[in-house]
């Protein structure tokens, strides 16, 4: 059934319902692509400062080639359930050592990177220097984290989304049926009222009060209904 072939009690509920899905599935988008970005910006932030950490951690076991020493500094890394693999390059830009001591090297960067940091749509990746304040670079440090936790954040926040916008929507219907009843009832007496005028030609036939809107003009100006031919 088209929309304008529906009741005015269902266009006006339609009407209603149909405003109050935009305006939350809009609410919600907007929190969630705001929450989502200041969240990614954390895990960035928080791959930086674990990444800095580490490569002054292991500036020494670089510098001096102390294999031992530099796979508990970035076996340190452990601490971090989101980190994935990291590595650390000497000079040459071999791989020196690795997170985990087990993981195959076909896993990791031949060569290291670019200083920086990189995001892709599960992991976010780091190569940070490691420096040596009087000879400058030593070597660098290679990090992968898992960018499962915002996956996680949103599916939480999609969910959260979904029971809101069910709850909202159920009030909403409670809320518009009781609203349209004040909305319809003095149109619909109107209507019924010309109805019967037009029917039976009685002219002394009164639309009921029920207002001081538009739908009253004809009962309080008149005090009935005009003439239907």
């Amino acid at each position: 059934m088209a929309f304008q072939d529906l009741p005015i009690k269902r266009k006006v509920i339609g009407v209603i319902m149909l405003t109050s899905i935009i305006v939350l599935l809009l609410t919600a988008a907007v929190f969630m692509i705001y929450d989502l970005i200041t969240y990614k910006q954390s895990l960035r932030r928080d791959l930086i400062t674990t990444a800095r950490i580490t490569a002054n951690a292991s500036t020494a076991a670089l510098t001096f080639r102390y294999e031992q020493n530099a796979e508990e500094a970035i076996g340190a890394l452990k601490a971090d359930p989101n980190v994935m693999a990291a590595a650390l390059y000497d000079a040459r830009g071999n791989i020196f050592v690795r997170y985990p001591s087990n993981l195959p090297l076909s896993e990791l960067p031949l060569k290291p990177g670019n200083f920086g940091i990189r995001s892709g749509k599960a992991t976010m990746e780091i190569f940070e220097p490691v420096a040596e304040r009087d000879k400058g670079a030593v070597g660098m440090l290679y990090i992968r984290s898992s960018l499962a936790p915002l996956h996680q954040r949103l599916r939480l926040y999609a969910g959260m989304s979904f029971l809101v916008l069910c709850g909202s929507l159920f009030i909403a219907l409670i809320i518009s049926s009781n609203l349209q009843k004040r909305i319809t009832q003095p149109i619909l007496a109107l209507a019924e009222a010309a109805k019967v005028i037009s029917e039976r030609r009685d002219y002394s036939i009164r639309a009921k009060k029920m207002g001081g809107d538009e739908s009253e003009w004809f009962p309080k100006q008149e005090g009935r209904l005009p003439m239907c031919n």
